[in-house]
């Protein structure tokens, strides 16, 4: 699967929900749900190496609000120092608030309050790198203590911290990412990127995703995708949907189809942010695909597609930013082949094209009505073939770039024909 990666509130949101009142009722009473107050120095750093995971729960934040407790600074600085060890780890800095309020605002208010704990840990005397940490909100979702009292509701309003990367985790084909709440590994190819995490709201099998759920993805930057279908091992493997961010971050494309080992094979329909739509089928990678793609002004190209280039013979129908249309054969992202051009003062051209430009047989014809018929080479007439002028005058024999050349059969619109010499571009007298 292409690289899948999510930021915050909407994505983990998905993957909490998943997880029982029972699980969550853990807090507190297993190592890998114990609150780093409660831990020492070498038990915390034996939690997050083991279970990838931490809580920071306690009266650190007054209902409705992202400001840190006095007693939150003795906790942050406990697990900077842990940090310091683990020189190679990254965090996910996840911020809960509890019921009070509305959704929206309860998930604004969680990423407030993840960020207000990450730049805690930033600053003097904790000094930890703020590229090892990513705030992330889930809202009031995920609950450790019941609402319906004044402690409880203390207790969910809190930060956890999530191991989302470290030396051994990953690779630049992938990383392994566990969920948040159940530890479930879920892998993520490509290269990791800062702030990564993920979520998986299906079965876990052998300590990894497995059966057909959600899975969601995000990094320092927020929401990066989202993945429902099929998992086996970790990895996409059947039909599925995958959303991903695009590059310059400015939607999200989509993916309908089969996946096998975390990528996407065989048919597909990819769905892009700015409305091109890919119906086909992959043949190697991500990269190399045969099929049909519609730009968003509709027009079309059929074929085969590597890195963005046509391989070999396709059909196109499409226009240049000048105003140029053209319909027929494509040949290594070149006009190649049989085709219709329309330019932009609405010429046209009907024929043959050899490397973007009319060459072979063809009909050209202006807006004034004049018209060609024969041989082209390089853009223009060249070689034996027929024009007829706006006045209806057929002129017929060799052209050498659009100009009679050599004795020109010449036939009115009466009918009556002439003979004309023509050198060097003008008719010989």
């Amino acid at each position: 699967m292409h690289r899948l990666l999510l930021s915050g509130a909407a994505a983990i949101a998905l993957m909490c929900g998943a997880v029982s009142a029972q699980t969550m009722s853990k807090y507190g009473t297993d190592n890998r749900w114990r609150a780093i107050g409660e831990l020492t120095d070498a038990q915390l750093g034996a939690v997050l190496h083991a279970n990838g995971r931490v809580s920071m729960s306690g009266t650190f934040f007054a209902s409705d609000s992202a400001t840190l407790s006095d007693g939150a600074n003795e906790v942050l600085f406990k697990l900077a120092r842990v940090l310091e060890g683990m020189p190679d780890a990254r965090l996910a800095v996840v911020g809960h608030t509890d019921s009070t309020g509305d959704f929206s605002s309860n998930l604004e208010l969680s990423q407030t309050r993840a960020q207000a704990v990450v730049d805690a840990l930033v600053a003097a005397p904790n000094n930890v790198d703020p590229a090892r940490l990513a705030a992330v909100g889930v809202g009031a979702i995920d609950p450790v203590a019941s609402n319906t009292s004044t402690e409880g509701r203390a207790l969910n309003r809190r930060v956890s911290f999530v191991l989302i990367d470290a030396a051994d985790k990953a690779s630049a084909d992938g990383a392994w990412i566990p969920d948040p709440v159940t530890g479930c590994l879920i892998w993520n190819s490509g290269q990791p990127s800062d702030g990564e995490g993920a979520s998986w709201n299906g079965a876990c099998k052998d300590g990894k995703a497995n059966g057909r759920g959600t899975a969601v993805f995000w990094d320092a930057n927020g929401l990066e995708g989202r993945f429902d279908g099929d998992l086996q091992n970790g990895k996409a493997d059947g039909p599925g949907v995958a959303w991903a961010r695009n590059d310059d971050m400015t939607g999200y494309d989509r993916y309908e189809g089969y996946f096998v080992a975390g990528e996407a094979a065989g048919e597909v329909t990819i769905t892009t942010t700015e409305g091109y739509v890919f119906i086909g089928e992959f043949l190697e990678d991500g990269d190399h695909a045969v099929g049909e793609l519609t730009t968003p002004e509709g027009w079309v190209l059929q074929g085969e597609i590597k890195d963005g280039q046509t391989v070999g013979s396709a059909l196109a129908y499409f226009e240049t930013e000048e105003g140029e249309l053209y319909f027929g054969d494509v040949e290594n992202n070149a006009k190649n082949g049989f085709g219709m051009m329309i330019s932009p003062n609405e010429t046209s051209y009907i024929g043959e094209f050899k490397e973007g430009s009319p060459s072979g047989l063809g009909v050209f014809e202006d807006t004034a009505g004049s018209q060609f018929v024969g041989q082209f080479d390089a853009g223009s007439p060249n070689g034996v073939g027929t024009a007829v002028d706006s006045e209806g005058v057929a002129y017929q024999g060799r052209f050498i770039d659009g100009v009679p050349d050599g004795v020109i059969l010449v036939t009115d619109m009466d009918g009556t024909q002439r003979t004309e010499t023509w050198q060097n571009g003008s008719k010989v007298e």
